[in-house]
């Protein structure tokens, strides 16, 4: 397999907040990257930006606001700004003026993108933990994923870190194996379910979202959950009913646009090994799901492209 690989997608969204004149906008990445030879640790990444939409006018002004503050809090700069230049301007509002015509009359302002006459304008990027999950709920469950390359941990510490009945400093000795506590960056290994999500969000992370949203989707979820109740597969319904919208993925997408049915029974019998059912049942069960939900991705797809 090829070293290197990267699969990665983005996703935005926007919302209006009380009090607030502009709209705020939120962009979620997922990356997952093999760096391997052999392709089996993947590395996930969840990241983020945020910020707020203007119109060019709105975000023209923001600029030379931006530049007459600069210059009026900074006296010495528009001095030096006038030896480098050959200038002479006296005021802020000239010097601001100045710089937005040589530089770009957005200068100042950290543009994320223009789309549609509208200016988004970032104001934080990286890991905005919060700001994710108030836009996108439904990632929350995966963000104690990110950077499963760096754990300082190990097993045994991290979980029980993640039962929260444990709490580290560096240089802890674990009672089972004697690891010192933050001496290396220690790999752990991602859950097929949060692979599987990783994997489809990172090459269909639009089309993945826009079901995740799409009331005929959930519901077609529903649907599925009953007939799975009819089945006396109830911990398996729990399970899908956790697990959505990771459900959807795996009823969704791959490569080649379909994820067959068998995931959702390899789901089901990872989170209670050792039980019983009927994994025919289930598969066609899922089936007839899965053609629902991608028979909907496919419409979709086809009226936004005309």
């Amino acid at each position: 397999m090829i070293a290197n690989k990267t699969i990665k997608g983005s996703v935005l969204r926007e919302r209006e907040r009380k009090g607030l004149s502009a709209v705020q906008w939120c962009e979620v990445t997922v990356e997952l990257s093999y760096r391997s030879m052999t392709n089996d640790k993947p590395r996930l990444s969840i990241t983020g930006a945020e910020g707020y939409v203007l119109s060019p006018a709105q975000a023209k002004r923001d600029a030379q606001r931006y530049w007459e503050s600069f210059f009026i809090d900074n006296p010495s700069e528009l001095h030096d700004l006038n030896d480098r230049c050959g200038t002479s301007f006296r005021s802020s509002k000239s010097a601001a003026k100045y710089v937005r015509e040589v530089d770009g009359e957005l200068h100042g302002l950290d543009v994320h993108k223009i789309d549609d006459k509208r200016v988004y304008v970032t104001t934080s990027v990286g890991q905005i933990r919060e700001m994710i999950v108030q836009f996108f709920p439904e990632i929350e469950p995966y963000l104690q994923w990110h950077l499963n390359d760096m754990r300082a941990g190990c097993a045994h510490q991290e979980a029980c870190k993640a039962a929260r009945s444990g709490v580290y400093q560096v240089g802890d000795t674990c009672v089972e194996c004697k690891y010192s506590y933050g001496s290396a960056w220690n790999y752990q290994e991602l859950p097929s379910n949060v692979l599987l999500w990783a994997q489809a969000f990172g090459k269909h992370g639009r089309d993945l979202v826009a079901a995740v949203e799409d009331p005929e989707i959930k519901s077609t979820l529903m649907v599925t959950c009953d007939a799975l109740e009819e089945h006396n597969h109830k911990k398996t319904t729990a399970v899908l009913k956790l697990l959505a919208p990771a459900t959807l993925v795996s009823l969704g997408l791959n490569d080649d646009g379909i994820l067959g049915p068998r995931t959702l029974a390899v789901l089901a019998g990872e989170a209670f090994a050792g039980s019983q059912f009927d994994q025919v049942s289930l598969r066609a069960v899922a089936g007839k799901a899965q053609k629902a939900i991608t028979r909907k991705l496919l419409e979709r797809r086809r009226v936004s492209e005309h």
